[in-house]
This record gives structure tokens, sequence and C-alpha cells, in this order.
């Protein structure tokens, strides 16, 4: 066989290499070939069967065991083994075949004995180039080419031979620089998770798996670093999913460290630690993270250190780690195996160090803490000590007093997973369940639509399970606004729930005991509901015919409520005939039967002589008649029967409006008449503005005595209730509707009324009629909007309440304009006492008047700070001084709690605006004196705590819900973030110099709002690294001080970390490549044939000096490895 070899190099011109060329090449200076190398390449160009036939006859020699027989005589006569090195050399400087067969062929010699004399760096890291160009095309994840698909088949070929090679004489020559190369490039070649490289990916596989066996006889730790990598998919674009391509890939090397690592469970501890720590926060990563670590956890004989490592991570200054180690938390604790194993000491230590990160400074460790808390619930049932678990995560009252306030957080992730836990919550409240289910309720009202609609279906749920009033009540209190929600899919969501759980069972049991829980208020929602559904084309004839049936004199009176709400929308569902067959048991029949009788359009003359027969028993203060309970109702629906059935109706009515008006000037101008007299009068006096606008001679009648009637006392001293008063005030409101010559001089009288009277239904009755008096006569009532507002600091709250809402409505339909004062005074009811009235203030101005008009917080936010520091004089902006006092806010906590309400309902960009404002129409009056330190310190101190919340609220993102895993969403986050980081460091840089003057003057003046306004510089650092030395510059005291600041603000763990990540090179030293290990981030950047350079001593994954490396041998574990276990 020997001679068969030297025949084939013979033909290969090999032994015509002259001892100079061999030098050269050795050495590692590969030139242009000389003679006898251009020989050879003539000679493999000829026949290129000859250099696979001398591979096989190599292999052939290696098989046989005689190879060094073949080297010694090689020896003998005067040859050296390095011509082999000339040859390959001479191949791989070509192209094509001849530089793909120079490359196995040398690495065929590094498999053989002598490699001492047949190693060469430059052919060693061609062979690399080749693989490292194979890595790139797998990476680019595109179709390859013919070229390509030659590279990769030569890739799996190459790895597969330098496999065998792998033996201390190749570590001696190569270096762990070497092996860690090629420990690299095996599991980025076996990273291909497209379609397009199945085939290679099937090939490449097993000779990496091979390789990895081999390597990891004596050189495991060096293949750990890549194996972490591979496992936390680092190989997939953030734009791609986990597909089961992925997963298959993951799942060979999670299988392979299982297999090396379950008798080194010192090692696999330490894998699990680096999976933990080096996991991104992207959330399929992060469960991917879940699932190998879940998987090599059950390899764990000794679990107690990583039980600690994950506590010590729940406790981590880093929220990354803290979500992770929540994630793990979870899954450990929701498998059964898994809890079966663990002991009870370290169930109640996990859950117990968990229930802290409910109130962690990061929306998604809360988030992940509650969705924990959750799972946890859901196992109590198989938990061997459920007592202390649940001691441990505060069942249920300290539970629940965190989830009242996680609940309506800021951040969506956050308030969707309390929701989550407290649906889990609810079956163990055996006492009182209802606290619960308000917080459910609750969140049908949150600004989020997924929320809102996850709320909805969670709530329908619960109630079913109930059926009590109390639950239904709560029900209906939820799901009936939602039937209007301005979300087209929430509003059909909530209207199939009402349907499929109320309506459509109207006529059973439990839908007669759900109609007796509805209040005034849902049936007020409900006749806003049943349009909606005509809207949405709902078939509403088979429920209108059941509520027909239900009706008779013993079924709930909201049966009839609901049948007028039908009716008044469908009138042709129902049988007219029937309706007025029921007339004559119309004494047995609640008021809602005359309303259903107006609005059934009947035209029964007997139905039409008994509606007026009692409306002239009514006018004549008839005792003989039993007027009901809801005797204005009765009377409104008896005057719309009469309307709807005459044609002619003004003369009946001119002389019923005749009579009443005489009757009570009578009572009003009789010198005798007593209190309780004038409640005779009520029915009539309401009867009076029922009938006004069907009269044409209005103008003929004298009303002196309905306009004596709104006053406290008549002309004899006789006290008028507030009951007479209040119908009085509407009746005489009415009159003005229909009478333009006399509105004047009443809206005064009311406005009047608003100030003077100490009746609470006088007055809300006045801002009634002064609201549809505004709608008809704008201008009139224009000069009185004032006096309306001073009922925002009324004393009864229900005037405060109703104030609002009648102001909140003319606003939006734009019967008055929106002026400064009128947005203070909106402010001012933000912190009414009353946390209802102050609840609804917030709805008006956030939920009504913002969304009208957007921009409403932001132009008004700089006027509000003078005016409620009393740096506004009341005359610039039309207000009564007289009403200042009112609507002053002196104290400071209440006064910054009503702006930090106002900051949180505006947009990033209008905030960068207010703190641009702040520091250019504020800050800098007092730089330029226009404003004295000492006369505006509270305006001063306010402005910079509004400057620090507002630094606080700035998010670099706006997405609400952008999920992290779509390819969308990433881009639309990441195109926000850069542009709000931009803009944000824009503004900074605007600002600055404003507040480096302001800290002068402060400390010029040793005002104490230096710590103030240091804090909001500390928050400026805080997100941009670069301004502190900038101001080291410009203001060195202050960036010492803040300097001081930060480091003190700093965990000890945090600074533990910092000094670890300091053991790593900087970006400078390591710039970011595509390959991580020494040796192949040179190669990538060396232009080609000046590959040879010193070995690179100086490797990143190396903690160990160079002067070790002077052993070959020694081995060197990466420094990302080198975990302190007390981290």
């Amino acid at each position: 066989m020997n001679e068969e070899i030297f025949s084939v190099m013979e033909q290969l011109k090999m032994f015509e290499y002259s001892s100079e060329t061999i030098d050269i090449v050795t050495h590692g200076e590969i030139g242009e070939p000389d003679t006898a190398m251009e020989n050879s390449i003539n000679s493999a160009t000829e026949d290129p069967s000859v250099i696979t036939k001398l591979y096989d006859l190599l292999q052939k020699l290696t098989e046989s065991n005689k190879e060094q027989e073949f080297w010694d005589q090689l020896t003998e006569e005067g040859r050296s083994p390095n011509i082999f090195q000339v040859f390959c050399a001479a191949m791989i400087t070509q192209d094509g075949e001849l530089r793909k067969n120079g490359a196995v062929l040398y690495a065929k010699m590094l498999t053989m004995i002598p490699i001492q004399n047949l190693w060469n760096p430059i052919l060693f890291n061609t062979l690399l180039t080749i693989m490292m160009n194979a890595s790139q095309i797998v990476e680019a994840g595109k179709a390859a080419s013919d070229s390509e698909k030659e590279t990769l088949l030569l890739s799996v070929t190459l790895l597969k031979i330098l496999t065998k090679s792998i033996c201390p004489q190749f570590i001696e020559c190569a270096q762990i620089d070497g092996l860690i190369a090629l420990t690299e490039l095996s599991f980025k070649l076996s990273c291909a998770y497209t379609e397009e490289f199945d085939d290679f990916s099937r090939m490449m596989i097993p000779v990496s798996k091979d390789f990895l066996e081999t390597a990891s006889v004596n050189y495991l730790e060096y293949i750990l670093p890549y194996l972490v990598n591979t496992l936390l998919l680092e190989f997939l674009p953030s734009n791609r999913k986990v597909t089961q391509r992925v997963s298959k890939i993951r799942d060979v090397f999670l299988t392979y460290a299982k297999d090396k690592l379950e008798t080194h469970p010192s090692m696999l501890l330490l894998v699990i630690k680096h999976l933990l720590l080096r996991s991104t926060e992207r959330a399929t990563i992060r469960e991917n993270c879940c699932y190998c670590v879940h998987f090599l956890y059950s390899y764990l004989h000794d679990k107690d250190p990583l039980y600690k490592f994950l506590t010590a991570m729940i406790r981590s200054p880093k929220s990354a780690y803290r979500t992770l180690a929540l994630d793990i938390t979870r899954t450990f604790l929701e498998a059964q195996e898994t809890i079966e194993k663990m002991s009870p000491e370290t169930i109640v230590s996990l859950t117990r160090t968990l229930f802290m990160g409910v109130n962690d400074s990061v929306a998604g460790v809360r988030a992940t803490t509650l969705d924990t808390i959750a799972s946890i619930i859901g196992m109590l049932p198989s938990m061997p000590n459920r007592d202390e678990v649940e001691t441990s995560i505060g069942l249920p009252d300290t539970l629940l007093e965190k989830l009242e306030r996680r609940v309506v957080d800021e951040k969506l992730v956050v308030r969707k997973a309390s929701l989550r836990c407290i649906k889990a919550i609810l079956p163990l409240m055996q006492r009182d369940p209802y606290t619960v289910i308000k917080l459910i309720a609750d969140r049908t009202r949150d600004h989020s639509i997924s929320l809102r609609q996850e709320a909805a279906k969670i709530l329908t749920t619960c109630i079913n399970g109930m059926k009590t009033i109390r639950a239904y009540s709560i029900w209906f209190d939820s799901l009936l606004p939602l039937c209007m929600d301005v979300d087209s899919k929430t509003q059909l969501l909530a209207l199939s729930l009402v349907d499929k759980n109320y309506l459509s069972i109207l006529g059973t049991e439990d839908g007669i005991t759900m109609t007796e829980s509805l209040d005034p208020i849902h049936m007020d929602l409900m006749s806003r509901v049943i349009p909606v559904y005509k809207q949405c084309s709902t078939n509403l004839q088979p429920f209108c015919r059941g509520v027909q049936k239900l009706l008779s004199s013993n079924i709930n009176v909201n049966i009839w409520n609901i049948a007028c709400y039908l009716m008044s929308e469908t009138p042709e569902h129902f049988n007219t005939k029937k309706l007025e067959d029921l007339w004559s048991e119309r004494e047995n029949l609640p008021v809602e039967y005359y309303r259903l009788i107006s609005l059934s359009k009947t035209n029964e003359k007997t139905i039409l002589n008994d509606s007026l027969e009692l409306l002239n028993s009514v006018a004549a203060n008839d005792k003989s008649i039993t007027e009901p309970e809801d005797v204005f109702n009765w009377i409104h629906s008896l005057v719309n029967i009469c309307r709807n059935i005459s044609e002619d109706i003004s003369a009946k009515f001119t002389s019923l409006l005749q009579q009443l008006n005489e009757r009570i000037n009578k009572f009003a101008e009789d010198p005798n008449t007593r209190t309780d007299e004038l409640e005779q009068i009520t029915t009539g006096l309401f009867l009076m503005g029922e009938i006004m606008k069907d009269v044409p001679s209005i103008m003929n009648f004298d009303f002196t005595g309905c306009q004596l009637l709104i006053s406290e006392h008549l002309p004899n001293e006789t006290i008028i209730s507030s009951r007479v008063r209040a119908i009085a005030t509407i009746t005489l409101g009415k009159l003005c509707l229909v009478r333009r010559d006399i509105s004047s001089s009443f809206v005064a009288a009311f406005a009047k009324q608003l100030r003077s009277s100490d009746a609470p239904a006088v007055k809300c009755n006045c801002l009634i009629v002064l609201c549809d008096l505004c709608v008809k006569y704008t201008s009139t009532v224009d000069p009185y909007v004032q006096e309306m507002t001073l009922c925002f600091v009324d004393k009864y709250p229900i005037v405060r309440r109703q104030s609002l809402l009648i102001l909140t409505r003319l606003i939006t339909e734009e019967f008055i304009k929106m002026r400064p004062l009128m947005f203070f005074r909106f402010i001012s009811a933000l912190t009414d006492a009353n946390r209802e009235v102050s609840k609804f203030a917030k709805s008006c101005l956030f939920d009504v008047l913002h969304r009208k008009i957007p921009k409403l917080l932001v132009q008004n936010f700089i006027d509000s700070l003078f005016y409620f520091n009393d740096m506004i004089e009341p005359s610039t902006i039309n207000e009564n001084p007289d009403f200042h006092n009112s609507f002053k806010i002196s104290d400071a906590k209440t006064r910054r709690k009503a702006f930090c309400n106002l900051i949180s309902h505006m947009p990033d960009d209008q905030l960068f605006d207010i703190i641009n404002n702040l520091g250019a129409k504020v800050l800098q009056k007092f730089i330029d004196e226009q404003i004295k330190l000492e006369d505006g310190e509270n305006l001063l101190s306010d402005t910079i705590f509004c400057m620090i919340k507002i630094e606080d609220q700035m998010e670099a993102i706006n997405v609400n819900e952008a999920s992290i895993d779509d390819p969308a969403g990433v881009a639309v986050m990441e195109q926000s973030r850069k542009f709000m980081e931009i803009f944000h460091n824009q503004l900074i840089d605007k600002i600055l110099p404003t507040l480096n003057e302001m800290n002068k003057l402060l400390r010029r003046k040793n005002s104490p709002m230096q710590s103030e306004l240091r804090i909001f510089f500390r928050k400026l650092c805080e997100k941009n690294a670069d301004l502190i030395e900038e101001l080291k510059t410009k203001e060195p005291i202050l960036a010492a001080e803040i300097e001081h600041d930060l480091i003190a603000s700093r965990s000890p763990l945090i600074q533990q970390q910092e000094e670890e990540e300091s053991l790593s090179p900087s970006p400078q030293q390591t710039p970011l490549m595509p390959f991580k290990s020494p040796l192949l981030s040179r190669i990538i950047n060396t232009p080609r044939m000046s590959l040879v350079t010193a070995s690179a001593n100086a490797s990143p994954m190396s903690v160990v000096p160079q002067r070790a490396l002077l052993d070959p041998t020694q081995k060197r574990t990466p420094i990302p490895f080198n975990l302190d276990e007390d981290e």
C-alpha cells in the first residue's frame, strides 16, 4: 500500500518541492505558487480523481493500523511529512474542485499520527472559513444556490473528518481556541431551522452530535457556553417564532445536555443557572427557557440549591431575573410530579418569596407574580401543606388587599393578571364572595377593550353560579353599560351576554328574579339598551311577545317598564287590542300601564274620555280619585294619551290650563293660605307645566301665582316647602321654553336660586331648567355659567354631581365653551371630599371632555399651576373675586393629587410639551426675577413636583397591547421607542440650560428646594447616562451630589452585578460579532492569505493569564461560565 501511495504522490509532483518552499509554507507564509506547486496543480487539474484516490489510500492506511510504517518509510527516503502541507496549500489557493479536495485532504491529515509536522494555522483557518461561510448561509435562511449547497455539503464532510482529529496532540497544535471554534461551528451549522435546509439539517445534526460527543470526553466545560446559547435559541431572529423545526433542534441538544450532565450534577446545576441568567426578556425565549429548565430540573439529584437560586433571582434588582424566576417557579408549582418531590418547607419558602413580587416596581414582574399566585391557588387542593401555603400568599384577606390596588394598576398586563388571580380566588371565598365579584365588575369599565371583554365573560360565569339578587344587581350594573360601549366588538359581546343570560329566560323563575333585582338606574340603562338591539338589527319580536304575556296586575313593575321600552322602539310587535282590554283593570295596574297605552298610539275614545276626566279631577283636586304613588309619571302618561287620541286637544287643554292657573293664583295670593294647603296644588302645578306647549293662547295667561311659588315665602310669609318650589321651578322652566319674552328675567331668577336657596331639590331643578334654556337660548344663559359652576362646591353632594353632569353635557354638545376658568373648577371638583362626586368629576373631565377636546389638559396645565397657587389675578380670567376662595386648593398634598390626575391622562407627546413649557413659562420667570422666589415658593415646588411626576410617567413606548412575539408589534414598539428616546434627549438638551440656571438660583438663595430639583436631575441622569458627564463640566457640585445619590440608591446586589460585568471586555475591546469564539472573530475580520497570526491567547472566554498558555494543553474555563455560587 505504501508504494501505491508513493506512486500517487509522484503523479501529483509532491516530491519536487524544494526545502525552501516547504519552510515558507510551514512558517505560514503562503504566497503565489512556485513552479513545483504549479506542477502539482496542473497534475491535479488534468486528473482530479488522483486526489480522491490519495485520500482513499490514506484512509485505508489509517484503518490498517500500519500508518506509522508509512511515515517511517517516508522519512527514511529523506522525505518530510510537511510536503502534504505544501500540496494542500497549493490546492486550497485554487477554486472549485481543487480547493474542495485540498480542504478535505488537509482535514484528513489532521487525523494522522505526525500532526505536529502536518499542522498549519493558515490551512486550519481555511477549513474554519469554509465552515463559517456555511454557517452564514444557514443563518441567512434563504434558498441556497448550487455553489452554496456545495459549501454546505463540504462543511458536513470537514466536521465529520475533524471529529476524528480530537486528541491531546490536536489540542496541543490548535490550542483550546481551535476546539472552541469548532464547537461554535458545530452548533451553528446544526441550527438550520428553515424548510430550505431540511436535507442539510438531517445530515449535519448527527455529525455535530458525534463531534460534541467526542469533544465532551475531555473538554465538556468548553462546550457548555455554546450549548446554553443554543438551548436559549440565540440563533432565532427576533422576528421569528418558535416553530416545530426550532423545537426539534432544541430538543436534540436538550437530550444531549441531559445525557452528558446527568452524571455531573454540579455542571448540570451550573447550566440551569446560566439558562436563567442569560435568557432574554422576549416572551417566547422566556417560555422556551422555562421548558428547558423544567426538563433538566428533573435530572437534578439535589434540588435545594436551585430553589435557593430562584429565591435569590426573585429578590434580584434586575427585573428580567425576577420575571423569569417567577415564571420558572410557576412552572414548577403547576406540575403535580414536581410538587410531590418538593418538601413542604420549600413550597412555603418559594410562595412566600414570590408574594413579594406583587408590589414590584416593574409591571412585568407584578403581572408574572399574580399569574403565578393564580396557578398556585389552582393547585392548592393537591398540596400537602395547603394551610401554610395559603398563609404564605396571604389568602384571602391580605391578597385581596393587594389585588384591590393591582386591579387598577396603570399597566394593562398587570390588570389582566389581577383579573385572572381574582377569578382563581372566587371559589375559595366562602364568606363574602361579593367583594371579589365587585373587583371583577369594576374591570368592565376598564379603558382596555380586551380587559372589559374578559371581565364581562368572567362576571357572567360567576353570576350564573350564584343566582342571588345582589349578584344579579352587580351583573346588570356592569353589563348594561357595556351594551353601549364605544367598541363595537365589546358592545356585541355584552348584547349577546344580556340576551342569552337574561332576555331569553325572562319568563322563567330565574328571569323573574333577575328582573326584581333591577333598580331605577338599571331600568334607565335598559331604556337605552333596547334601542341598541334594534340598531343592531336584532329580532325583538319573540322578546316582545314573551313580555306581553307576562303583563298582569301581580307582575313586577320592572316587567311593565321593559314593556314600555320595547313599545317605544317596536310598537308593531305588541297586540294593542290586548292592552286596551286591560283598561278596565287600570286601577289595579301600575302607572307604567298608562305609559304603555300612551306609546301604543291607541285611538280608543273611551280611553280618551277617561283620561280627560282623570286630568280634570287632578285640576280640581278631586279627593274621590286615588292618585298612584308615582303621580307625576301618571299625569305625564295621561297627557300623552290625550295627545295621541285627539287631533284637536288644544281647546280642552286651554280650558284645563285656565282652571289650573286660576286655582294656583288664588292659593298664592290668598293671605290665609297655609303651608300644608300648598301641598294640595303640587299635582296641578305639575299638570300645568305638562300642557303649556299645547295651548296656543299661552301669552294671554297670568302666571303670577306660579312665579311666587319659587320663592321661600308667600307674600303672607307662609313658608313654601322645597317640594312645591322644586315643581314650580320645572313648571316655570317649561313656561320659559314656550315664551321667549319672559326667559331673560327668569334665567336670572333661576341663577339667584343657585346661590341663595338652601333646598337641594330646588337647586337641582334650577340646573335642569338652565340646561334646557341654554340649549334653546344659549346667549341668554351664557352670562350665568359662573353661577352654575358655583354648584361644584355646593354643600350638598347631589347638587355638586348634578352640576357636573349638566355642564359636561352642555360643553360636549358645544352650547357653552370650555374656558380656562371652567377648567380650573373642574380640577377643583376632582378633589371633592365626597368620593363618589370626585369619581364622577374624573369621569366627566377625562372620559368625556378630554375625549371631546384632546388638547384640553395640555393647553390649560400651566395656567392651572398659576391659578391654584394664587398667581393669577381673578380679573384676567373674568372671575368674581368673591367666588375664588371657594375653589382654592390650599392643601399641597390635595393640590398635587389633582395635578397627578392630569398628568396620568396625558400621552407622551403632550407630556413633552408640558415639560418644555414648565421650563420656559415657569422656571424662566423665576430666573428672570419676574416672580420672586419668596412669593412663588409654592408654585415652584409644585412645578418641580410635576416635572418629576411627568418624567416618571413618560414611557419609551406607548403601544398598549402589542405582542412582544408579533413581528409587526415588535417593529412598531422598536420604532416608537427610538422616536421617544430621540424626542426625550432633544427636549432635555433644550431645557437643560434653564435647569442649570434654576439650580444656581436655588443654591444662591440657599433654598430647601435644591433637593427637590436634584431629584428631577437624578431622574434624567438615570435615563440618560451621558447627562452626568455634561453636568460635570457645567455644574460639578450638582453632578457630584447626583452621583452620590445614584450610588446610594443602588442595592449591594446591583453593585456586585456591575463589578462582575466589569470583568468582561468593554464593547470597544470586543465588538459585537456574528461569531463569539475568539478565533472565528479574528478570522472573519482578517483578509484571506493573512490569516496566520499569533495565537489568540487573550480569549474573551478565558480567565487564565497569558503566561498560563505556555502550557498548550492548559484547560481554560470561559468567563461566562464562572458563576458566583452566592449570586
